[in-house]
């Protein structure tokens, strides 16, 4: 669900060209605002009306996010969240999420950034981005999680992830693929997943062997209020090798659950471990030019049962 930020005073480092205002002006590349530093800062002041967060996305400028017309350099984003007082410096919160690195390219494209933290509300929300000459943005918006009442009524719910995620050896969930209902009767749920996720071997230049597993992952609650308190339950694994001439991979978990109603939430979760390191973030989640090659369908039918054959 999109925030209007129309009313809420921004702040950040980027404050070169058009600045904050041009970024926030919703004319897309036709203003820009920069740091002309290797990281920037862009954000909003939600004190007056404090906001959950599902994501932030951003777009570049025509030339990319480092505005100097390089090409195929490193750039990463992380999405901060602090309540109480403005912070002091760029890192000064609780880090939400993180994207990147991804290569940059001399042209306009988005990139996601997915809060893991789907429930609390914020003050202060900014993005921190680090690239190889300057730092700029054309576009800053705001998307509140979506809950979905599904009430009698056969339903898919359908999403893509348009965030680079970094994966890690002990298992990370795919926030860009969370998927979030309240569930208002008795009803059979099929999660289908399909997760592709690339070597970082262009940056990192470790040339690993990667077993990489995706998991799905539930938990249920009364309340909306309840559910991030919740254990969760581990359904379907699935597993792919990855190597630096494989690039990327992809994999599929899939599942069916009778669910009671109540709030739900299920999520994707991937790992990527190597007998040749003990390293984290060397594969991430595959996004191409700000387009996720992600996706989650859930289908709900209240009128079906699931049978677990012995």
């Amino acid at each position: 669900m999109l925030v209007d930020l129309s009313a809420f005073p921004k702040f950040g480092t980027m404050t070169s060209g058009a600045g904050l205002a041009g970024i926030f002006d919703a004319a897309g590349p036709a203003t820009t605002g920069y740091a002309q530093t290797t990281w920037g800062t862009v954000g909003v002041d939600c004190s007056a009306n404090p906001q959950s967060v599902d994501r932030v996305e951003l777009t570049s400028a025509s030339n990319g996010w480092d505005g100097s017309g390089a090409f195929d350099g490193p750039v990463s984003f992380r999405l901060y969240g602090r309540n109480s007082t403005a912070p002091s410096h760029q890192f000064d919160g609780t880090l939400l999420g993180s994207s990147g690195p991804i290569r940059d390219r001399n042209e306009v494209s988005k990139q996601s950034i997915y809060s893991h933290d789907w429930w609390t509300k914020w003050d202060y929300l900014w993005v921190y981005i680090a690239a190889p000459v300057w730092t700029i943005a054309s576009d800053f918006r705001l998307h509140k999680p979506d809950v979905p009442v599904i009430d009698g009524v056969r339903s898919i719910l359908r999403r893509r992830c348009d965030g680079s995620q970094p994966i890690t050896r002990s298992s990370v969930a795919i926030p860009g693929l969370r998927v979030l209902f309240d569930l208002r009767q008795p009803a059979a749920v099929v999660p289908l997943f399909s997760v592709e996720f690339e070597h970082l071997y262009w940056h990192h230049l470790q040339d690993y062997t990667f077993s990489c597993g995706g998991y799905i992952l539930h938990r249920t609650a009364t309340t909306l209020q309840a559910l991030p308190q919740q254990g969760w339950q581990e359904l379907q694994v699935c597993g792919r090798n990855l190597d630096r001439e494989t690039h990327y991979e992809r994999v599929d978990p899939m599942d069916a659950i009778s669910l009671q109603p109540g709030f739900h939430e299920i999520v994707p979760s991937l790992n990527a471990t190597s007998y040749q390191t003990a390293a984290d973030n060397l594969t991430q989640v595959l996004v191409e030019g700000g387009r996720g090659l992600n996706k989650a369908l859930v289908l709900i039918d209240p009128s079906l049962d699931v049978i677990n054959l012995s």
